[in-house]
Formats: structure tokens, sequence, C-alpha cells
């Protein structure tokens, strides 16, 4: 398999620069003009995407079986690397697959993203053949390299040869086969009872749906409903914890209320908050998954299509007669 790593700076979209995205990392340059060329690299034109990864001389796509005077290799499987801010490390935030490496910067096509901004690109693979990892899912960590283990050095673009690199290699498309068998469209246990009603059998697929989806990403899910303290689950990973509220919606229309302990909560805890809404909850195998999170400097409630929640809140009161 021709395998080729490429360390980029972090966003959560990269389908441009917006108030609710930002890049950061990513190096020197992208520090000081507060961009990158790789703001593109999940942006959508004409059913391809797009890619760049900075590399100060060219790609040295002979590492990957191209001859000398060859200007690009297909069928290369391309994974995607950003270090987190939030938890660190350097982890796998996607992947192309399939994809065609250019040897030299490619000039941006017109009409594309790309072209204004004069952004060139040096991989592209197609739409369907690509993925781009939700915010919570970017678990799998690449370790720096020693002497004597294998890891990713200072370069942005590691062909991770030898076989002091090959468990890293094997685990890290070990890694993607998994999550992508996990994430198809599956059944999820129902609990199916005719008893049940209506309201009470979104609710409880909607965890269920919640609780597979978190853990389809590694993540260890304990139910806290029970406990009142303003979520449903928690979820843990190595250092990261998170605290999710779960709603659950017979159509596909989104509009929910939470209680005061929820919102507090939700205020409260915004950075390791999440509010999962399942939309379609009725039936599983037809659900879909919404997963907001607190953007701070939009002040935002934000998923990962880039839509913004319109939080609309109310008063209310308890009245009861003095005796």
């Amino acid at each position: 398999m021709r395998l080729l790593f490429c360390n980029i700076g972090w966003m959560r979209f990269y389908n441009g620069l917006s108030s609710s995205d930002q890049i950061t990392g990513g190096g020197s340059w992208v520090q000081e003009n507060k961009t990158g060329w790789e703001i593109y690299n999940f942006s959508n034109f004409n059913g391809v995407y797009h890619g760049f990864v900075m590399n100060p001389g060219q790609i040295k796509i002979e590492n990957l079986g191209a001859r000398p005077k060859d200007s690009y290799i297909d069928d290369v499987f391309v994974i995607w690397l950003s270090r987190n801010p939030l938890l660190g490390g350097v982890r796998i935030i996607g992947w192309y697959k399939n994809a065609r490496v250019f040897r030299k910067f490619q000039a941006p096509i017109p009409g594309s993203p790309r072209f204004d901004s004069k952004y060139y690109f040096n991989i592209e693979a197609k739409v369907k053949d690509s993925y781009l990892l939700p915010f919570d899912g970017r678990t799998f960590q690449i370790p720096k390299a020693t002497e004597s283990s294998g890891g990713i050095g200072q370069s942005n673009v590691w062909y991770a040869q030898g076989e002091k690199n090959k468990y890293l290699r094997e685990s890290a498309i070990k890694y993607i086969e998994n999550y992508e068998k996990n994430n198809k469209k599956t059944r999820v246990n129902s609990n199916k009872k005719i008893d049940i009603p209506k309201k009470n059998q979104v609710e409880i697929n909607a965890i269920n749906v919640v609780r597979k989806y978190y853990e389809d990403m590694g993540y260890i899910v304990a139910s806290v409903e029970k406990d009142n303290v303003g979520w449903d689950l928690e979820a843990r990973r190595n250092n990261a914890f998170i605290k999710i509220e779960v709603k659950g919606l017979s159509g596909t229309e989104i509009t929910i209320n939470l209680t005061p302990n929820e919102f507090e909560a939700m205020q409260e805890n915004s950075e390791s908050y999440r509010l999962c809404i399942v939309t379609n909850a009725l039936d599983i195998q037809n659900s879909e998954v919404s997963v907001f999170l607190f953007e701070e400097d939009e002040n935002a409630w934000i998923d990962d299509k880039g839509r913004k929640l319109q939080i609309h809140k109310r008063i209310s009161a308890r009245i009861t007669i003095d005796k």
C-alpha cells in the first residue's frame, strides 16, 4: 500500500476560514498570517478535494513508487494529521483514499475556493473516497519518533517507511478500517416493545444511538441519566472527558427544550459539554446524530455541518399557596 502521512494546521471543518473555524498550529507561517493553504483541504469542488501540505521542497513521490521523471503518482492512501490544541499530541484528523500526490505545487483551478486566494495544492482525491473525522473522533495519536521506536519526526510529510514503523502503519490503517466499518448505517438494539409510548421510545433510541456513536470512536460511555447532573452520558478516552446531553426527535426538524438544570450545566461546562440531537430516532437505521460544540470565538454552539443553535431563553416559575 502506498501510504503517506501529512501534518497540517488544526481546524474543525477545513472549508475556509470563518469566525467559528480558525486555523491553529501549522508552523510559523500560519501563526504569523493566521491562515494556511490547508484551510480548504475538505472543501468540495466538483466532487473533488484539493489538499495541501506544507513541504519546503518537493514531495519525494519516488518514495511512493513513482519514477524520477513522474510529476505525480496515483492510488496513494493519504492520512491527514494535526496537533490537537486541547488534548495535545499529533492525531489522525481524516484521510484521502485513492489520492493523486503531486511532486510540485499545483496552481488552483479557476472557480475553486482556492483560486481567489491563490492557494496552491499538492494532493487531490474524490470526495467519496475521503473522510474528515468529527471533532470528538480525532483520538488516534501518532507518537514522536525515537531511536528505538517508530513515529513522526519534524517533517510535515512522513512516509512511515522501515521495519521500525511497521506496527504504527498497520495500527493506523486498522483504526481507519474499523472506524469506517463501525460508522456505516448499522442496526442498533432499539429495545422495541409495543407497550412503550412513542415519546419514551424516541428517548431510548436516541440514547442508544449516541452511546454507540461514541463507543465506536473508542470512548467508554456511562449513563448518568438518573443522577440529575444536567447531562445524560459521560464519555471517557485517555485524558478526554465529555459530558453528553441527548435529545431525540421523531422527525427531522431540530427544535428542542432544555430544563433549567440542563441549560445551566450546558453554560457552566461549555468546553466539555456536547449537545447531541438525534433526528428520525424512531427509525434507527435512518437516524442522524448532530453533535453541537461550543465555539468560544463565535460564542455559539455549532455542529459538524456548521449549523448554529439559536437559543431562546424562557422564564418560568413554580407557584404555591403561602399557608
